[in-house]
């Protein structure tokens, strides 16, 4: 669609400079506007530019997909680790715990760790 458009300007101009239609400085104002927003082609500098410039945008989408990837990771973790805790306050009492050794005051029938 814009080549189209391009092409038709270029006609106009054409017929302009060569006479077939009166000039219109509107028109002429209205191709240079249009051909200076046109990447040029053919120079290399500005092709190198504008791949850079994709680069650039191609690399911060990837780093906000990581981010996010990682931030959604972090969350599931962060879920499964409270879903599935066994130090929690119910857990308290389940812990084995060790009982203070005084010495002689156990048995050696009562085992080290009592549940």
């Amino acid at each position: 669609m814009l080549m189209e458009r391009v092409r038709s300007v270029h006609s106009v101009m054409q017929r302009m400079a060569a006479g077939e239609v009166p000039f219109d400085a509107d028109v002429a104002r209205g191709a240079a506007a249009l051909a200076s927003g046109l990447p040029a082609l053919g120079d290399l500098a500005a092709l190198r530019q504008e791949v850079s410039g994709e680069a650039d945008v191609l690399m911060m989408v990837l780093a906000a997909a990581v981010t996010k990837g990682s931030g959604a990771a972090a969350e599931m973790i962060n879920r499964y680790n409270l879903a599935y805790d066994r130090t929690g306050a119910a857990g308290i009492s389940k812990r084995l715990t060790v009982p203070p050794t005084g010495g002689a005051t156990r048995s050696p029938s009562e085992p080290l760790i009592t549940p």
